[in-house]
């Protein structure tokens, strides 16, 4: 069995401000650590995990309409059949396997209107 979509945000958050202090030579102070750090924790408090029976019911037929594309995104195209929600990506994956999907052009022209 796979992670928990908890397990998932806490190994993506825990180390996620390395590389930004890492790769950034210009900014190796404390101040600038505690500002990538503090930022990236606050994802914990904007990012809501789904229990995996939420969407777990869905998971053959998000494999079905993936075969041959990305599998591993399986979990977010069963979350959005679970919800009856779309999905904004740019990962042509996800492009006419009959799922509802927004591109950031088209919702930037949603809100210009």
């Amino acid at each position: 069995m796979g992670l928990s979509s908890a397990q998932h945000l806490s190994r993506c958050t825990k180390n996620a401000g390395e590389p930004l202090i890492r790769g950034n030579p210009k900014h190796p102070d404390p101040e600038w650590q505690r500002l990538v750090f503090g930022s990236v924790g606050l994802l914990r408090h904007l990012v809501v995990p789904i229990p995996d029976g939420v969407f777990q019911s869905f998971e053959a037929i998000a494999h079905e309409r993936l075969r041959g594309r990305d599998e591993d995104d399986w979990h977010i195209l069963a979350l959005a059949l679970a919800l009856g929600s779309s999905i904004w990506t740019e990962d042509t994956d996800f492009f006419e396997i009959s799922a509802v999907t927004w591109k950031t052009s088209s919702i930037d022209g949603f809100f210009e209107r």
